[in-house]
């Protein structure tokens, strides 16, 4: 590979790459997927993750895909199951409308994206959240207008925005958060109207990041997809791991 991309190959099977979240890293997808006999997990970190490199003047989400199908063409994997939490399940979708032969199923968890980019409330509070991490300031975000935003959503929310400045490769990659709520992962509805690849769709209510109402605007133009709504994590954490994994396991099996 020309680029140094961080990732684990677990188990061995049907290759499942399970992408992590905006400000996660393969630990969160190691914690949050239950392994299934017969199928082997790609864990990548993206760009700005982990240990993987980033260049901020190139980032967005065809260049993440871009790495991750280097990541397959580096394993001789010519086809997958692509998943994908919040940013992740965005470049799932880059994946399958520009490297439509590489995708066998979808795997859309909380999605965070559609083809426009996030609502202008939660770009405030990944710009506050930026901006302060940059000066490594946490009462700076707490005086922020993005922190007002967050601040009127759920405890879950507010935890994780603020347990950012405890994680040391966000506060050192903080521009990601200042990018990525600006950028798409791919054009226009009719990119997904024409795509015929089963996917399934797992999405929680009362989520600000990721808006139940972009499970459903995934459902209605993806012509062979399932919708399934777990509780949040606001609600019951434990159920909320539990039904997706058990979602994960139906799709793959399907």
């Amino acid at each position: 590979m020309n680029k140094h991309i961080e990732y684990e190959v677990k188990g061995s099977g049907i290759p499942f790459v399970f992408i992590h979240g905006l400000g996660g890293d393969m630990n969160q997808i190691e914690s949050a997927y239950d392994p299934i006999d017969g199928v082997q997990l790609i864990n990548i970190n993206m760009q700005g993750h982990g240990n993987t490199l980033a260049n901020y003047e190139t980032l967005d989400f065809n260049t993440m895909a871009d790495d991750v199908i280097q990541v397959l063409h580096h394993l001789q994997i010519q086809q997958a199951i692509f998943g994908g939490i919040s940013m992740g399940a965005a470049i799932a979708m880059n994946i399958a409308i520009r490297y439509p032969k590489y995708v066998n199923k979808l795997i859309l968890v909380r999605p965070a994206w559609t083809h426009k980019p996030m609502s202008k409330e939660v770009q405030t509070a990944y710009t506050s959240l930026a901006d302060a991490l940059q000066q490594q300031n946490k009462t700076m975000f707490l005086e922020s207008e993005g922190w007002k935003i967050v601040n009127q959503t759920t405890d879950y929310t507010r935890n994780t925005f603020l347990h950012t400045f405890e994680e040391p490769i966000n506060v050192k990659e903080w521009q990601k958060f200042n990018i990525l709520p600006f950028k798409t992962p791919y054009n226009s509805i009719v990119e997904l109207e024409n795509l015929d690849v089963y996917t399934s769709i797992i999405a929680c209510r009362n989520d600000f990041v990721h808006p139940y109402e972009y499970a459903e605007y995934y459902h209605k133009h993806l012509k062979n997809s399932v919708l399934v709504e777990i509780p949040s994590k606001d609600i019951d954490s434990k159920k909320h791991r539990e039904m997706m994994n058990q979602e994960i396991y139906k799709a793959i099996k399907k």
